[in-house]
């Protein structure tokens, strides 16, 4: 499960959102969906989630429910022991372990009679942006000192452009200019066309009370230092505490060379105008992630979506909660319970026969990949139109249905997405079990992706445990018992639902909101994760919100907003921070072709 979607938090935590890439919640992550039972509504605002009964069990003996989907247990945990074993070594999109996960899914399917959509492959290719990797030519000289780029030396960071540079560098400390604090750290320092290095951290350090919290963030220190004319900038932390990923989602690319000084004792040099000689050059590092995409067509007008994602974090690094040396990030319930899950539906539904409730529909299964790192597969998959939406009924996402305990509780949430979602998960004869439900269509996991092109969708969750994003996430703390519980609840519930001819979208307002910290407004969008130009692309808009009420539409390009520049969601957020509740500015986007201004009232 990813927690990207909580970024309208604190800009300083944003900041090592954005760098530690996914996700998020920052050092809420195990207090939002997979803590104490709080979901993130539309643009990330945490909420509580609502409880309800018990699913009731009718007292109609007559009542026909589907079979139990006990009889495939041993092949579950085959599923879930072979995609959680340290061979595929994470499942990290990209790696030979995804490939070995995905091929594992794509001969389940066809031993299930599944098919590939459109008589094509099961796989479904998509780029992911992972960093920059290093051409020839790069180094950096201080002085005397010459340096190779290595971890313990220095590094081109997600900032940089290609270049080079010789000539003087001058300290500008942190690189702040904070009027109503009394700070220009630019004062009485004439830096066009030349070199400046920056101090990473703030005057009084990186906490939620510094003074200077608003000001933290390094793409907008970059920025006003690119304003003030310097050619390239070496960032620094003297302290030897900080440091910056080599590895990221999304290139920050700021139009000349940035490069950070791991080694200690060359950042301390660069404290005081020096000479220095750089030269950048590097390239996008992309790799191929794929969703396995499998059709079990039963001649119907309309299409039930069954997905769950089955990429997790490798050996940890990048999202990991865990703070030792890198390890196998296993992901037994996160989520190879879903796949699994998701792979017993598609042998059960293959065999109803007509004429069963579960037979008045055709099933869409998908593995999506990317999820980690901020939903890709499936805003992937949606965009691709490789299934038309308007033939999809609802989708189910399944994501970490694996520990379910004895007194546990069932998290659903989108029941709001459909009017038929509440009225029959309340009533569910089939299986008891306790549930919890939202009624938000938003969320962090794929079904947000379905939610967006107005597609029903309902997310199944069996609660959050210590071992989320950890090594220990594995087979040993999976209650088998649970998911088939779970899977029987959703079997029952998709046999009741397929018998209504079509099931009716409802887009789902925020719900019981608060301001999140330092954010007094909020302009009610969606952002696309997956784009790599320059500003916010907006995937989704919040009915009833500042940018609905304004006129703008899924697909624009954020540009600019309170006439402050907007190159990426940091600087979205910057600007966003200074705004209050009541006041009236302007937003620019990129619609096509197009620049458009749109007035906003908050």
């Amino acid at each position: 499960m990813d927690l990207i979607f909580a970024f309208h938090s604190k800009p300083q935590e944003m900041k090592r959102l954005t760098l530690l890439i996914p996700f998020v919640f920052y050092s809420l992550l195990l207090t939002g969906q997979k803590g104490r039972p709080v979901t993130p509504g539309m643009n990330g605002v945490i909420k509580p989630i609502s409880e309800s009964a018990p699913a009731e069990r009718s007292s109609d003996a007559s009542v026909d429910c589907p079979p139990s989907i006990s009889y495939l247990n041993e092949k579950i945990r085959q599923h879930i022991t072979y995609l959680a074993s340290d061979e595929l070594r994470g499942r990290h999109p990209g790696t030979r372990g995804e490939q070995l996960a995905a091929e594992y899914i794509k001969n389940a399917f066809i031993n299930s009679k599944v098919t590939p959509l459109h008589g094509g492959s099961f796989f479904q290719e998509f780029p992911i942006m992972d960093g920059i990797q290093m051409k020839e030519g790069n180094f950096l000289k201080i002085r005397r000192n010459q340096w190779a780029v290595s971890d313990s030396t220095y590094y081109p960071t997600q900032y940089t452009e290609n270049g080079s540079y010789k000539g003087k560098c001058y300290y500008v400390e942190f690189g702040i200019v904070a009027p109503e604090l009394g700070r220009d750290d630019y004062a009485g320092l004439k830096i066009e066309e030349k070199a400046v290095a920056l101090n990473i951290s703030s005057p009084d350090g990186i906490h939620p009370h510094s003074e200077f919290s608003r000001y933290e963030d390094l793409s907008g220190r970059i920025e006003l230092a690119k304003e003030k004319g310097a050619a390239a900038i070496v960032l620094i932390d003297p302290e030897g505490s900080r440091s910056l990923p080599r590895k990221f989602r999304k290139r920050l690319n700021m139009g000349i060379p940035v490069v950070f000084v791991a080694n200690k004792e060359e950042a301390k040099r660069l404290m005081r105008k020096t000479k220095i000689k750089l030269n950048v050059q590097v390239e996008d590092r992309v790799l191929t992630a794929k969703n396995v995409i499998g059709f079990l067509d039963r001649g119907q007008k309309r299409t039930v979506v069954i997905g769950a994602h089955y990429d997790h974090l490798g050996m940890g690094r990048e999202g990991s909660l865990y703070r030792g040396e890198p390890a196998i990030h296993n992901g037994a319930d996160d989520n190879a319970s879903g796949v699994a899950g998701m792979l017993a539906l598609a042998e059960h539904l293959s065999a109803v026969q007509d004429g069963d409730g579960l037979a008045n529909k055709n099933y869409l299964f998908i593995a999506f990949s990317g999820e980690e790192k901020g939903l890709l597969g499936s805003n992937f998959f949606i965009k691709s139109n490789a299934y038309e939406k308007e033939a999809m009924d609802y989708m189910i996402n399944m994501d970490m249905i694996g520990h379910l305990e004895e007194d546990g509780k069932l998290i659903i949430n989108g029941v709001g997405t459909s009017s038929s979602f509440e009225r029959i998960i309340k009533h569910n004869p089939c299986i008891e079990v306790k549930i919890k439900t939202t009624k938000g269509g938003i969320g962090p996991s794929d079904h947000t992706s379905f939610y967006n092109a107005q597609v029903p969708a309902l997310h199944f969750f069996t609660g959050p445990h210590e071992y989320y994003h950890r090594p220990t996430d594995d087979v040993g703390i999976i209650e088998f018992e649970g998911i088939t519980k779970t899977l029987d609840y959703i079997l029952g519930m998709m046999d009741k639902l397929n018998r209504e001819v079509m099931l009716e979208f409802t887009s789902t307002p925020e719900e019981n909101q608060a301001s999140a910290p330092r954010f007094t407004v909020t302009l009610g969008v969606v952002p696309d994760y997956a784009f790599s130009g320059k500003g916010m692309r907006i995937d989704g808009v919040t009915e009833g919100k500042p940018a609905h009420n304004a006129g703008l539409l899924a697909g624009d390009v954020v540009v600019e907003l309170d006439e402050k520049r907007v190159t990426d969601m940091m600087s979205y957020m910057r600007a966003l921070s200074r705004l209050k509740k009541g006041m009236q500015t302007s937003v620019k986007v990129q619609r096509g072709k197009r620049r458009m201004v749109f007035p906003i009232q908050f």
